[in-house]
């Protein structure tokens, strides 16, 4: 049995394979292939049991076969009519179940494959001169590569191919393998037509008989492992793409495909390692392009998409455009470049991509409707809405497209359609207006008018955060282009922990208006919420460009320095933070951010750098503007403790659980102030009604019984 010779197996109701009987007996081993699992060797031969092809392979059945047969000997012996008749009649026995046993299994084989006898008969006419009639044609022999390449049908499927315009594909190719039924590269320029237009039985089978006459040719195992990939069969896919690594050592793009399957079956690390192995032999060593069958840019698109699925958009962008600069009128390659700009956001260039796409392939309504999807992230609302409608002149039943060119046109109702709008694209447009539309760019204190505004601000003040969300998500729908609805949604979404969604509000906002502090506050405060310290000060140091002296971001430009250890400058952060309080007019922009807030930012952040002189004057300020702010009492008390003055310590926290008297941390820090102070019979009641509020607090429990302890309290 030769090494390269392949089977198929029949089990599960399906046909596997090609295999190679080492990858049979892999898998027989590890129960992948069933007992009763079958198979043949080719379109002519009949279905066998697996097991008897691994029996007949097996050492053992090989040793020990000779023992069981006895040689004939040269000159055979007389033997007598009497004990010649006895052995006559067992060999005829013998020879009628021999052939009852062939009829009856071939009889089921035609039941169950009648296709095999027809092909069997058709190979009998081809291969056997004396049952070929006399006028019928000489059979081929194997076309020449050069004969097939230069043919005007497979330069015109090929172009088609690399232009993407695969519609195109199918017939030339049918008719090169018309012309050319011996030829493994016409039946692989069909398997791929096939492939491309979705006509996967009929791919599979032009790959099969590509491999049938050239069984050494890469690029049709290549075809058939994409092919059984599609399928959904990686087993299949998976023995391919080893067939074209054994044929085509040393070569990147059996790698690339083996790495696709290896992360379809889960094998993500050895995946990582073949595409990592394959992109340094592209760049190391020239490429075969097996007589332009397969381009360099094929095999970097291939490396981009495998990067894709392991999560490594940028190295997936890099091959991507080594790849359009290889092929630079491949429009695939560049809608695969605008989709993942897009998903980057990086627009600009997204925009620069898709319109390639869309201008090498006009028709490609997926092109027009990403290229109008970036252009509104850019807010370029007109053109958005002549791309929709092209995509729509070319696909009328585009949902996404018709969806996107309403919302654009109920916005931007005074836009017109781009010049190639269909009527029925427009009317679709048109119907779905409604009678009474909404500013586009209204002003803030327009949108603080509308009544699902009051409901954001009323519901943020309660702490009801659903309905806040609620009303937030229609703002947004009613002004899509206000950076105020977009920080209202935010804030929602803050509130809620919905951090993601904060921060893409949040940008949003920022888009819509550049300089806004409050957007850029909390943008920058998810960031470093989700330990993005370097996006965070990315956010912070744009905002600042604006505005140098705001002292909401220096506060948090101040926060994000202390997170990473960076104290001197969070320290001359807050002070000029200070600074720019003490001799700037307040902007609390539109009440969202007070002076209260900032001098409390100021002075925890003084109390963290171990400044309580600072700190107590900046909590001062505080009390200054709202002689009940809990928050600056506390703050105030923490600065007495560390400064050693108790007394003002104490009346401070007695501030603090007159204002809050819920709040077990004040209860408990009265305590230890009280403790401080050398009042123990004080300290024990405070510490007894931190621990009413919460029972749970060790640290509360155990101050408690240390003074206790003292024999000093009244016992209760």
């Amino acid at each position: 049995m030769s090494e390269e010779h392949t089977y198929h197996v029949y089990f599960g109701g399906e046909i596997h394979g090609p295999f190679l009987l080492e990858q049979i007996e892999g898998l027989w081993a590890r129960g992948i292939i069933p007992p009763d699992a079958r198979y043949f060797a080719g379109d002519e031969s009949p279905w066998l049991p697996v097991a008897d092809l691994l029996a007949a392979d097996s050492p053992e059945v090989a040793e020990a076969a000779p023992e069981a047969v006895e040689e004939e000997p040269a000159t055979p012996a007389p033997s007598t009519p009497a004990q010649s008749a006895p052995v006559s009649q067992r060999s005829g026995v013998f020879w009628l179940l021999f052939f009852a046993v062939i009829i009856a299994t071939a009889l089921g084989v035609y039941i169950a494959r009648p296709d095999l006898f027809a092909n069997f008969a058709a190979s009998l006419r081809k291969e056997n001169p004396a049952a070929t009639p006399a006028n019928a044609a000489p059979v081929a022999k194997k076309t020449d590569d050069a004969a097939v390449m230069s043919d005007p049908d497979y330069v015109a499927a090929r172009g088609a191919e690399t232009r993407g315009d695969y519609a195109a594909m199918p017939a030339p190719a049918r008719k090169l393998v018309e012309k050319y039924p011996r030829s493994a590269m016409a039946y692989k320029c069909l398997s791929d037509a096939c492939y491309y237009t979705g006509a996967m039985q009929e791919a599979l089978d032009a790959a099969n008989k590509a491999i049938a006459i050239q069984p050494d040719d890469m690029m049709a195992w290549h075809d058939l492992g994409g092919i059984q990939m599609r399928l959904k069969h990686p087993l299949d896919a998976e023995a391919a793409y080893s067939q074209a690594m054994k044929v085509a050592p040393g070569e990147p793009l059996p790698m690339v495909d083996m790495a696709d399957a290896l992360m379809q079956n889960g094998q993500g690390e050895e995946a990582l390692r073949l595409l990592q192995q394959a992109e340094h032999m592209l760049k190391s060593q020239p490429f075969d392009n097996h007589h332009g069958e397969i381009l360099e840019a094929w095999a970097w698109f291939g490396i981009g998409s495998g990067y894709m699925a392991q999560q490594m958009p940028e190295n997936a962008l890099a091959a991507f455009k080594r790849a359009a600069q290889l092929e630079p009128g491949a429009a695939e390659v560049w809608m695969q470049i605008g989709d993942l700009q897009l998903s980057m956001q990086l627009y600009e260039e997204a925009i620069r991509s898709l319109e390639t796409a869309a201008r090498l392939v006009p028709d490609n309504a997926p092109a027009w409707f990403k290229l109008g999807r970036a252009y509104d992230e850019v807010l370029q609302f007109d053109d958005a809405i002549k791309a929709y409608v092209k995509a729509l002149a070319i696909k009328h039943d585009y949902k996404a497209a018709q969806d996107a060119l309403n919302r654009d046109n109920l916005l931007h109702k005074t836009s017109a359609p781009g010049p190639d709008a269909t009527p029925d694209a427009t009317s679709k447009a048109a119907d779905t207006s409604p009678a009474k539309v909404k500013p586009d760019y209204a002003s803030d204190a327009y949108i603080a008018g509308d009544p699902d505004y009051k409901i954001v601000k009323a519901a943020e003040d309660t702490g009801d955060y659903r309905a806040m969300l609620a009303s937030a998500k229609k703002l947004v729908r009613s002004y899509p282009f206000s950076a105020m609805s977009y920080k209202c949604l935010g804030k929602a979404y803050y509130n809620a922990e919905e951090f993601q969604e904060a921060l893409d509000a949040f940008e949003k906002a920022i888009k819509l208006t550049m300089e806004d502090v409050v957007a850029h506050h909390y943008a920058g405060k998810i960031h470093a919420k989700l330990k993005q310290y370097p996006a965070a000060e990315a956010v912070y140091k744009s905002a600042l460009e604006f505005n140098p002296d705001e002292p909401l971001l220096l506060s948090d430009m101040a926060a994000l320095m202390l997170l990473q250890g960076k104290k001197e400058e969070a320290l001359q952060l807050t002070r000029h933070m200070v600074e720019a309080l003490k001799t700037k007019p307040l902007d609390t922009h539109g009440g969202d951010i007070s002076g209260e807030y900032l001098w409390n930012e100021a002075g925890a952040r003084f109390m963290e750098l171990g400044q309580p002189l600072d700190a107590l004057a900046a909590f001062g300020s505080t009390t200054a503007l709202d002689a009940n702010d809990a928050f600056a009492w506390r703050g105030t008390g923490d600065a007495m403790m560390a400064l050693k003055h108790y007394d003002e310590a104490v009346g401070a926290f007695e501030k603090v659980t007159q204002l809050s008297p819920k709040a077990a941390s004040a209860w408990s820090r009265l305590g230890h102030a009280y403790d401080s102070a050398q009042k123990t019979s004080q300290a024990i009641d405070a510490y007894r009604k931190a621990l009413e509020l919460k029972s749970d607090d060790k640290e509360t429990q155990d101050a408690l019984d240390r003074d206790l302890a003292q024999g000093t309290g009244n016992a209760r």
